[in-house]
């Protein structure tokens, strides 16, 4: 069963996409911006999963939803290793 909440969630994921992905040159010179995008992607698309799970083939995009949320987890946290270390080499 479907929440609102999911619905409103992927909306207000689906804009700020459409946002962001105009936007990407800007965005590039952020450090480790490629990183930052894939994990926003990897939420984005577990939020889809979320709506259509409600639809049909609930189980497989169960597994996607998670699966999608695992990525964008370890993408983030790759952008955060990423940033600490690029600090540690700037205050040497």
């Amino acid at each position: 069963m479907m929440q609102e909440s999911e619905i409103i969630t992927l909306v207000l994921g689906l804009a700020v996409a459409a946002l962001l992905i105009p936007n990407y040159s800007q965005m590039k010179r952020f450090p480790g911006s490629r990183i930052l995008l894939v994990a926003f992607l990897m939420m984005l698309s577990a939020w889809a999963a979320t709506v259509l799970e409600g639809f049909f083939w609930s189980e497989l995009f169960n597994i996607v939803e998670h699966f999608s949320y695992l990525l964008s987890t370890a993408s983030f946290a790759a952008w955060l290793f990423f940033m600490v270390r690029r600090r540690g080499r700037a205050e040497r």
